[in-house]
């Protein structure tokens, strides 16, 4: 079999972007999820465009073509990462996620 690359993307402003997950809709089309550290301009088209912690999760669609469809934050107020996308037979999109929180209590080291 001989598999070749449909399309490749750069993602991001001036910050990190991590992608961590990534799933394909009925239509072809291309989800991916995970943070960023680069504040506003990362994001159009979306429902959440108000950069808000330090690292915010990211959702992004693309196209078949690669071009980006949507791209929204799904903010919290604490540092936010998402671990994994996926999507059911209605186009609803399932977002898996892991909260960076400080510890609830500490255990001495002996």
């Amino acid at each position: 079999m001989n598999k070749r690359s449909l399309w490749g993307t750069y993602y991001g402003e001036g910050g990190d972007e991590f992608v961590n997950g990534f799933t394909t809709c009925s239509s072809n089309n291309e989800l991916i999820c995970g943070y960023t550290t680069s504040g506003a301009g990362n994001v159009s088209g979306g429902w959440g465009n108000v950069y808000v912690a330090n690292k915010e999760r990211l959702i992004v669609k693309f196209n078949t073509l690669g071009a980006r469809i949507w791209a929204t934050y799904y903010e919290g107020t604490n540092d936010e990462i998402a671990s994994c996308i996926a999507n059911d037979a209605f186009g609803d999109i399932k977002l898996c996620r892991i909260i960076a929180m400080k510890p609830v209590f500490q255990l001495p080291v002996n």
